[in-house]
């Protein structure tokens, strides 16, 4: 995944946590694709400042997902899921491959 999805996936699980001012200056930069320029303009401040916001939301997103690993498990997830349906697509369908996943998973949780 690219650099942008992950910093949407981590806003998306963790944005609540950022200040309104950070979140804002995010979703102009991000969502809204405008230059470091735009944003510092729409928030009635400087490049630096913006700049400044937009680096600690950064590093409180990451640090969320250091701490609680979330956005991780759930792509962690969706790869298992994505894999067991192509097993289970294929003519024949693999369901002892399929079962040694899943069986593999069920390890990994103990």
């Amino acid at each position: 995944m690219d650099q942008l999805g992950q910093l949407m996936m981590l806003y998306d699980a963790y944005g609540g946590h950022l200040t309104p001012r950070q979140r804002q200056a995010f979703a102009l930069r991000y969502a809204e694709d405008l230059s470091l320029a735009e944003v510092a303009a729409e928030l009635a401040t400087s490049r630096p400042a913006a700049a400044y916001l937009l680096r600690r939301a950064r590093e409180t997103l990451l640090r969320l997902e250091d701490q609680v690993g979330a956005v991780g498990r759930e792509s962690s997830e969706r790869q298992l899921l994505e894999r067991l349906a192509e097993l289970l697509r294929s003519e024949p369908a693999d369901l002892t491959a399929a079962r040694r996943l899943i069986e593999e998973r069920l390890r990994e949780g103990d």
